[in-house]
C-alpha cells in the first residue's frame, strides 16, 4: 500500500502519484515519455529522476510537472496569480474529464477556505 506522506515526498513519488492520477499503467507511462518501463520503475523508487525531456512528454499527456518537481500543484498558483492567469486556468479545466474536475474543485474549495 502506498504510504502518501513518503510518497509525495518525492518527485519519484509524486511521478507516481501523477500517473495514478492520469490513470496510466507504467508501460502507458513509459511509452509516453520514450523510455523503458524498468526507467519508469527506477524514477518511482527514487533511484533515478526524469529527465526535462521525459517530464515535457509527461506534461503533453496532462501531468502537472510543477507538482512532480516541487510538490505544489500548479492550478492553485495559477488561481492565486490573477484574472488573465485565473481564466486560462478555467479554459484548461474543461479539458479535465468530470472526476478530475471535482477534483480539482474540491482541493481550490480546501485551499481557499485555509
Amino acid at each position: 500500500m502506498m504510504r502518501p506522506s513518503r510518497d509525495l515526498a518525492t518527485i519519484g513519488g509524486r511521478f507516481r502519484a501523477e500517473r495514478r492520477r492520469l490513470r496510466l499503467s507504467q508501460p502507458q507511462a513509459a511509452k509516453l515519455c520514450g523510455v523503458s518501463v524498468d526507467t519508469v520503475g527506477s524514477w518511482e523508487s527514487g533511484n533515478t529522476s526524469p529527465t526535462a525531456v521525459a517530464l515535457a512528454a509527461f506534461a503533453r499527456a496532462g501531468a502537472d510537472v510543477q507538482f512532480i518537481i516541487t510538490g505544489q500543484r500548479i492550478a492553485i498558483e495559477l488561481l492565486l496569480a490573477g484574472d488573465r492567469v485565473g481564466d486560462a486556468l478555467l479554459q484548461r479545466m474543461g479539458n479535465l474529464d468530470a472526476s478530475d474536475r471535482l477534483a480539482l474543485i474540491e482541493l481550490l474549495a480546501k485551499a481557499l477556505a485555509a
